[in-house]
């Protein structure tokens, strides 16, 4: 058996045993984890409990995702529909697709339910942790067309970000992400906090950043801001500070990364559509608990 943070692995020795069994052994008491859909058979998802599994078979049990009890968020809701594109917003603490946690808090499946519609594709997907627009799409036809439009670079993202430091008004990333793929970020500095300590006894600023991630690659904002030396507060997995102390001494959590996909603009019939999504407060406050005041765009 392997035995990591969010996963337990179990190679079956028997020649056929039930997973049900299998799944108590790796976490007793875990009954919900089939339904949950945390549950995998050699790469494969598995539901019923009255799956037999043979000799051989890897059994993969992962862990449901945690979040903040006291997590203030975005609620989802759908903003805006034109046809077969769908205007979502995504709270922080929710995934875009099911993933191998479980799937009952995902963008699509509560998209599925709510628009009564079985093939919906999520094309601009957000990060477990990351708040704001994403774009969802109804059948084949509206996934190929929004495949299209990303691929010719014409749908425009915009966020919202706090990182460690200070960054110059306007600049350019463009190292490459995921090994040797190009990548184009563009910033633009909205404002600076005052000074402040984070989890070392050092102080430094803060930066308010509004980013487009002109290329689309796996992580890209995270991780240009991580390689220029700005990492996102809350961070955890590109090194950005996940605590900070207050004046007065108190230390306070950042349990998510900074950052927002707060506007998102397509072409439609020849005009600009675009959707705008509020910051969440628990952004706005950190914000503000830094020194940096109420200075958001609201536009």
């Amino acid at each position: 058996m392997v035995d990591h943070a969010r996963e337990r692995c179990f190679v079956v020795l028997d020649d056929s045993v039930g997973i049900a069994s299998i799944v108590d052994r790796l976490d007793p008491g875990a009954v919900h984890a089939l339904a949950e859909g945390r549950v995998f058979v050699d790469g494969k998802r598995v539901e019923s409990a009255e799956t037999q599994v043979h000799a051989g078979s890897l059994v993969t049990l992962y862990a449901t995702r945690s979040s903040p009890s006291d997590a203030d968020d975005l609620e989802f809701s759908i903003l805006d529909r034109r046809d077969d594109f769908v205007i979502i917003a995504k709270p922080a603490y929710w995934l875009s697709e099911p993933d191998r946690s479980g799937h009952q808090v995902s963008i699509r499946e509560h998209a599925v339910s709510y628009l009564r519609e079985r093939h919906i594709h999520v094309a601009t997907r957000l990060d477990f942790g990351v708040s704001g627009l994403v774009l969802a799409v109804v059948g084949d036809a509206a996934r190929k067309e929004a495949a299209r439009l990303q691929n010719l670079r014409q749908i425009t993202k915009d966020y919202l970000a706090l990182v460690v430091g200070t960054v110059s008004q306007e600049v350019r990333w463009d190292r490459s992400v995921g090994g040797n793929l190009d990548a184009l970020t563009t910033s633009y500095r909205l404002g600076i906090s005052g000074l402040t300590r984070f989890s070392t006894p050092e102080e430094s600023t803060v930066s308010q950043l509004h980013l487009n991630p002109v290329t689309g690659r796996h992580h890209q904002i995270r991780v240009h801001a991580a390689k220029y030396g700005h990492p996102l507060l809350g961070d955890r997995r590109y090194g950005g500070p996940v605590h900070y102390v207050k004046t007065e001494g108190a230390v306070r959590n950042i349990p998510r990364p900074m950052l927002h996909a707060w506007r998102l603009t397509i072409p439609w019939k020849g005009q600009a559509w675009t959707t705008i999504c509020p910051v969440p407060t628990d952004m706005r406050r950190l914000w503000a608990e830094l020194g940096g005041g109420e200075t958001w765009p609201e536009q």
